[in-house]
């Protein structure tokens, strides 16, 4: 039976399709040893008679044995000589619906890109998934598995690989990158080669003999990896003893251990997040764990001239508007900068021309929390360079309810108020750019340059109580909370708590909360990020988990603090609406009350 892949040269070739000789050469030392004693022998045949067999793969973009591994089916028709190999039925059948690589996931590709061009994946217009990413998605950031970040990976790479990203894509750059054997290349911050390694050293054994190219691909495809932690904040046993739920679902083969069900599910359903710890200990607070606050990636600038800045349209993108966005002079997007469902091609009617240089600050967005953490992740830049003016986007309307103000107070207690500011409300042409790096580079790290940044006010007077309750009762319906809060916050003033409304006071006198009470605590939401403003904290957290909040922003803001955060995860009723905007019922406030008070010591 003819190879699929290799015969069919119809049909425009997808860039997996082709078979790479000096890959196929270089992977498997075996077979180019077997070409150089027998040169008249080409690549491609000997792949064709024994790869196979041998379960090798023709090119970087297709791992035939996980393929094989994940797809038993597949190997079973093999076996019956309906297909030659995996690869076959891959080119042949499986590309529509199946995953070719243990670091490709056909399903999330399709919903980042959904989310990225903001409509639906469309094969007849975007063509097959996985071209599409070999071709585009890795070129303009995108990722096939939560597993891989191309940003931490293009940050902690060295310089020879690096130069080659922009050139090759990320993805491709890195799977000849696992070719050359150690040290293995950091590609997320939540699996760690090192630590990996070092925990289960017959897995580098293994390695070195050749049988796995890196310890990411033993976690992604070895057959125990049930029992496996992929870094040390996460404990596999613990968090599948926790959740019945997840051990069940294992057991059912719908996933294949608890770290999967948690990039899948657990974040977002703000489960017991990088839960450490021995199997089977009882559980009844989410112990905390230490992300990096980090300076191991460098903070740099770049410079960029005549850029043409788009503004938001919410709501437009599905009719072909303009999203946030950044133009180059030769009319193409500027990956450096966000853009997001930008709509190429029109024709731009220029407001403005701003001459000379200024800096970029950033996206601002509508919520309190997102303005600190990613709105100014700039910002230690900025306050290097009060004299220079300052260009922002923004993805909805800055806040307004319910604090008026807060943008003015947030500028002034920051000094940004020195600033001029520009917001892009219209297609601008800027003639000199200065981008500076984000401090915070992902959702589980930041730049200590970013921190101090932030950590401006010094608190005066006595503050709000040595015990002090946030309360969400303010808040727009639609912002999520806890229910009946009014009546935990009434169990708990009768034990010696403050309850404060953090948007009846001043940002100032927000901020001045975490230097003066010994114990802030509440449900998690914005009002905690307000931490990062202190200069001088000194407060211990009691943080208590809502349904569908995860809780990795709050471990970064206690670690930039440094402050002694604990989680409380209260038994709750089925939550109304999704998200951090569902209300969730409390099934025993008292109880709950009892546990926040405790753990306040």
């Amino acid at each position: 039976m003819a190879q699929g892949p290799i015969t069919n040269r119809s049909r425009p070739a997808e860039r997996w399709r082709a078979f790479d000789p000096d890959w196929y050469r270089f992977a498997y030392p075996m077979m180019d040893q077997l070409l150089r004693q027998s040169p008249e022998h080409e690549p491609e045949q000997v792949y064709l008679a024994l790869g196979p067999v041998l379960r090798q793969s023709p090119n970087p973009y297709f791992c035939e044995s996980w393929y094989l591994d994940q797809y038993p089916d597949v190997a079973a028709m093999i076996r019956s000589g309906e297909y030659r190999s995996g690869f076959d039925h891959y080119c042949r059948h499986g590309h529509h619906t199946l995953s070719p690589h243990w670091l490709f996931n056909l399903e999330l590709y399709r919903q980042r890109v959904t989310t990225a061009y903001r409509r639906p994946y469309d094969a007849v217009q975007d063509g097959d998934a996985y071209d599409h990413f070999l071709r585009i998605g890795q070129f303009q950031g995108l990722s096939g598995h939560w597993l891989f970040d191309p940003h931490i990976y293009a940050t902690l790479a060295p310089y020879d690989v690096r130069a080659r990203l922009r050139q090759d894509g990320a993805f491709t750059t890195l799977l000849h990158h696992l070719c050359l054997g150690d040290p293995e290349p950091v590609v997320s911050l939540l699996f760690d080669p090192v630590w990996y390694r070092q925990r289960y050293p017959h897995v580098a054994e293994e390695i070195r003999a050749g049988r796995w190219r890196c310890g990411l691909q033993h976690y992604l495809q070895c057959p125990d990896a049930a029992g496996l932690d992929p870094n040390p904040q996460f404990s596999e046993p613990r968090y599948r003893a926790y959740f019945e739920d997840v051990q069940a679902a294992i057991r059912d083969k719908a996933f294949r251990n608890g770290f999967e069900h948690f990039l899948r599910h657990g974040l977002q359903e703000a489960r017991a997040t990088f839960v450490p710890g021995p199997a089977g200990e009882a559980v009844d607070e989410i112990p905390q764990r230490t992300p990096p606050v980090s300076s191991g990636f460098p903070l740099r600038t770049q410079s960029f001239s005549m850029v043409t800045f788009l503004p938001a349209e919410p709501g437009a993108a599905a009719d072909g508007g303009w999203r946030v966005g950044a133009i180059g002079s030769d009319g193409r997007l500027l990956d450096a900068f966000p853009n997001r469902g930008v709509a190429v091609g029109q024709s731009l009617v220029i407001s403005e021309r701003l001459t000379g240089p200024h800096i970029y600050g950033g996206t601002l967005g509508a919520k309190f929390g997102q303005l600190l953490l990613g709105g100014l992740s700039r910002l230690w830049f900025l306050r290097q360079h009060p004299d220079l003016p300052v260009i922002w986007q923004s993805d909805r309307a800055l806040l307004t309810e319910p604090w008026p103000d807060l943008i003015a107070q947030l500028w002034r207690l920051l000094g940004l108020d020195r600033h001029r500011h520009v917001h892009v409300k219209a297609p601008v042409l800027v003639e000199q750019v200065i981008l500076p790096d984000a401090g915070r580079q992902t959702m589980l790290t930041m730049h200590p340059r970013q921190a101090s940044a932030l950590a401006v006010h010094r608190a005066t007077g006595p503050g709000q109580g040595r015990l002090v309750w946030l309360s969400r009762r303010g808040l727009p319906d639609s912002e999520g909370r806890l229910e009946p809060e009014e009546v935990i916050e009434a169990l708990l003033q009768a034990r010696g708590w403050s309850v404060v409304q953090p948007e009846s006071l001043t940002l100032a006198d927000h901020v001045a909360i975490f230097a003066t009470a010994d114990v802030v605590a509440g449900a998690v939401g914005d009002a905690f990020h307000a931490a990062l403003l202190c200069a001088e904290p000194s407060a211990r957290l009691v943080l208590v988990t809502r349904p569908g909040v995860p809780p990795h922003d709050f471990d970064l803001i206690a670690e930039a603090c440094s402050l002694q955060h604990r989680y409380i995860m209260p038994d709750t009723l089925p939550a109304s609406g999704s998200g951090a905007d569902a209300l969730a019922w409390v099934a025993d406030a008292a109880a709950l009350v009892d546990r926040i008070c405790a753990a306040a010591g």
